[in-house]
């Protein structure tokens, strides 16, 4: 594994990550990350796609993993302005970066949560920069509801330092997660993995689980919008094939729901999408035990697509 400084499109230098392959490569995977990990998380997937000649790049996002600096503060903040425009820029510099030495390749992307958040904003602006979008336990979102919160955001802002945790918030969002939690489990969060060891390494590193400040949230929020809007949804390429993948057992999707209205929403609009459930599977899928059947259902997409780019 390398890893690289770039510089983004403001100054901000971002720490990337890239799994080279020992014989040509037949595709490209671009991982956006989770705001609550960073790219050293995906070291053993990388590497498994290694073996099937498949390019892993990734990025620690700004305020995220080794592109964190000391005047993020101790919560994740993203910028003082534009902080989702700002993200969505920097998924798409990292992509030209990737077609500028890897011109012959297809790229596809691969966002993970609130990272597919990200990997969605993309897709309505630059679909045609990647050869297929793969989104894990990624939520659908209410225009309507997303708007309100937006406007609640914003007024937040103007009472609270912006850099501050929100903790109410950031509560808010543990007790929603939490609650469908088994009480005889070793860790609160491991609906995270069926896998103990992991949710163990994830609590015990420094760059997982911090806390959203107010400008985070508020960033979030922006993007939740936009993203939530049929009319710029529309603006994805109804040929761009995407697979939606959702733990059965998830409680950020609410065991894949909200994912599955998410695969309704795009189907409706003309997408080309497929769903899949892993109903025994929890959060985070490529982190679980028997993981072998996400494995093989990310290798088809890619063996069926990336003749098409």
């Amino acid at each position: 594994m390398r890893k690289f400084q770039l510089q983004m499109i403001d100054g901000k230098e971002l720490i990337n990550f890239e799994w080279k392959t020992s014989e040509k490569p037949i595709a490209v995977i671009q991982v956006v990350p989770n705001f609550d990990e960073h790219m050293g998380m995906y070291d053993d997937f990388a590497k498994l796609m290694r073996k099937h000649n498949i390019l892993v790049v990734g990025t620690d996002l700004r305020g995220i993993g080794e592109s964190r600096d000391e005047s993020d503060g101790s919560n994740i903040f993203f910028d003082k302005k534009q902080g989702w425009s700002k993200l969505v820029e920097d998924v798409k510099n990292i992509n030209t970066w990737i077609k500028r030495y890897h011109w012959d390749l297809p790229i596809f992307m691969l966002g993970q949560g609130l990272g597919g958040n990200l990997a969605r904003a993309f897709s309505i602006k630059y679909s045609e920069e990647i050869a297929g979008l793969i989104l894990m336990n990624t939520r659908d979102y209410n225009y309507f509801i997303s708007n309100l919160f937006l406007k609640y955001m914003n007024l937040n802002q103007v009472i609270f330092n912006v850099r501050n945790d929100a903790k109410f918030l950031n509560n808010i969002r543990e007790k929603r997660i939490n609650k469908r939690h088994n009480p005889l489990l070793k860790f609160d969060n491991q609906w995270l993995s069926s896998d103990w060891k992991y949710v163990q390494k994830y609590n015990n590193d420094p760059l997982c689980n911090l806390k959203l400040s107010f400008s985070a949230f508020k960033d979030i929020a922006v993007g939740n919008k936009f993203i939530s809007k049929n009319s710029n949804n529309e603006f994805i390429t109804k040929d761009l094939p995407i697979l939606i993948q959702s733990g059965g057992l998830d409680n950020y999707t609410k065991m894949g729901k909200d994912s599955q209205k998410l695969f309704y929403r795009f189907t409706k609009l003309g997408l080309d999408t497929d769903f899949k459930i892993y109903q025994n599977l929890k959060n985070k899928l490529l982190e679980e035990e028997l993981n072998e059947v996400v494995i093989d259902d990310i290798l088809k997409f890619i063996e069926k697509y990336r003749d098409n780019y």
